[in-house]
């Protein structure tokens, strides 16, 4: 095979490295494979996050999210805050003021932390098609 990217069962994955475009979610009872695409946003809590999805579902994983932004990281996701690891390609606005929050594709707020606002800005400038 000389094609860089193949279709298996309508799942994209890379020959190079051979990434699947899922994620691996350990649960409490179950072993989950998430389409990455699906996944909104992450949110800490304690030793536990939780995933929102497109669908609407959310799912508890036994891990930190730190596991999950090492693998998410190069595929559109970016930490605004501290307990929160969002996919840009959910964003649905970003509110400046008020201290400064994402809007998700879900409605959901994602606070940005002080510290963090600028690169938050900065990489959604270098990302997106803008006008000012």
């Amino acid at each position: 095979m000389t094609a860089k990217n193949n279709q298996v069962s309508n799942y994209n994955y890379d020959l190079n490295n051979n990434k699947i475009d899922k994620l691996i979610i350990y649960n409490f009872d179950n072993i989950l494979f998430l389409p990455i695409s699906s996944i909104i946003r992450c949110m800490a809590d304690k030793g536990y996050t939780y995933f929102y999805l497109d669908d609407g579902s959310e799912i508890c994983a036994s891990r930190n999210i730190h596991t999950y932004e090492k693998e998410l990281n190069s595929y559109n996701f970016i930490k605004p805050h501290k307990s929160h690891l969002i996919n840009i390609l959910h964003i649905k606005c970003i509110n400046k003021s008020n201290g400064a929050y994402i809007v998700m594709s879900n409605d959901s707020i994602v606070p940005i932390a002080s510290r963090k606002k600028k690169e938050v800005f900065d990489l959604i400038k270098e990302l997106f098609v803008h006008t000012e």
